[in-house]
């Protein structure tokens, strides 16, 4: 397709649903599943071409393993019809958690299987969002036994008690590690992109996820202390900030480096707003700018979707379509949908258009999946990987999820 007109078709609330539905059965469950089953090592296969060709065994990340976990156990609670089916998943996925990628000597979560000095807060934080998920689906005591463990480990080992927040790459035993091997070299980067020595926004907004879904299902009051401090912390950084949420920051949290991802904003005013819900926090957060700020400069207004981000110390943007923010920016266009609101119109037209954009040019309709990177108007692929490290169902499943369910809500309120 070679271009999107700025319009699209005045698709109802209830059609609009439909769509999103089919597409999480489609492009999400029927695409994914039963093919990323390992039934022989346990957990699921990560490294899938165009095609649904598996490629080369690489080390597997905890990372992926977690989401895929997540998204099976939260499908399997937010649509019991086909719960049934989905039940054995989420045992499969915690099974390869707690055999394949805990330190059994050291405790915590090793980042790659069969590394045990690969550690990292990022990585500790998704083990914790798919045990929480898991158990708050099943109610397995196991699950949430393990979930405990995930959070005392963590928490003991890794709070930072004078800055706030959590330190992020740790050695075998929980420590602080400011590099990975000797001292850092310039440049030198940990196993999720962020320089050594640094604190990064991205492991931050993970946090605040982990301790949400933990907090839900637990209701413990020491994991409330730390959600209601690390939501408190990204909150000041934000205003602080302009309504900016920068990538890097240095050992105190003042900004290192001025570069914007859009998707990452969009995403932040999501997971802020459902930690402020789970605390019984009432009113909008400070921060629900970010999100206005982030469509105002990175939305696409002709062909629709979200550009990636602004570089550093550039004006210009990233104008590649990349698979995770578009389903970020549906998720989040899904969380301020509401027919009460004036607005509501005219999010419900851009929800129209991202959709389209979606369903016509991110979706494969030959091969089914998500295509990972399209140019700006969708007519080339720029990659077409449909699995990876970091190439899970998380995002999309978040996004479909929240997005059907929005807009028949909408479609009820407005209804006869």
């Amino acid at each position: 397709m070679a271009s999107l007109p700025s319009g699209s078709v005045d698709l109802t609330p209830e059609v609009l649903a439909e769509q999103v539905e089919q597409a999480l059965h489609t492009h999400t469950l029927s695409a994914w599943f039963p093919r990323c089953i390992d039934a022989v090592e346990g957990g699921f296969h990560q490294d899938f071409s165009r095609d649904w060709t598996r490629g080369g065994r690489q080390p597997r990340s905890v990372v992926f393993q977690a989401r895929m976990t997540w998204a099976v156990a939260t499908i399997a609670r937010r649509r019991p019809a086909i719960a049934p089916a989905l039940a054995g998943l989420v045992a499969h996925g915690m099974n390869c958690l707690q055999a394949t990628f805990w330190d059994r000597q050291a405790g915590g979560l090793m980042f790659y299987e069969g590394q045990p000095a690969s550690k990292h807060s990022y990585g500790v934080a998704f083990g914790l969002v798919a045990a929480a998920a898991a158990y708050r689906q099943c109610g397995s005591a196991d699950h949430l036994a393990f979930a405990t463990q995930l959070f005392d480990w963590w928490d003991s080992h890794l709070h930072d008690g004078k800055c706030s927040g959590y330190f992020e790459t740790l050695d075998r035993y929980g420590q602080p590690a400011t590099c990975a091997r000797g001292p850092a070299s310039p440049g030198e980067r940990d196993c999720i992109g962020t320089p050594y020595g640094l604190r990064s926004s991205n492991t931050l907004i993970h946090a605040v996820e982990a301790l949400t879904e933990f907090y839900l299902a637990s209701e413990g009051e020491a994991v409330r202390a730390r959600l209601e401090e690390s939501v408190d912390l990204l909150e000041r950084l934000v205003t602080r900030g302009s309504q900016r949420l920068y990538r890097y920051f240095d050992a105190d949290w003042s900004p290192v480096d001025r570069a914007r991802s859009y998707g990452h904003d969009v995403e932040t005013c999501f997971l802020v707003a459902r930690a402020r819900r789970a605390l019984g926090w009432a009113g909008h957060s400070p921060i629900r700018r970010l999100g206005e700020n982030a469509l105002s400069r990175g939305y696409d207004r002709r062909y629709g979707g979200l550009y990636s981000g602004q570089r550093r110390g550039s004006c210009g943007r990233d104008r590649a379509k990349i698979w995770w923010v578009q389903a970020e920016l549906l998720n989040y266009l899904a969380s301020e949908l509401n027919a009460a609101t004036p607005g509501s119109t005219r999010v419900l037209q851009r929800i129209r258009q991202t959709w389209r954009f979606i369903a016509e040019c991110q979706l494969d309709a030959q091969h089914s999946g998500w295509f990972d990177t399209l140019s700006r108007d969708g007519a080339r692929v720029l990659r077409a990987d449909k699995g990876g490290p970091w190439k899970a169902v998380y995002h999309e499943v978040r996004a479909l999820l929240n997005a059907a369910d929005a807009l028949r809500s909408l479609d009820t309120a407005s209804g006869p």
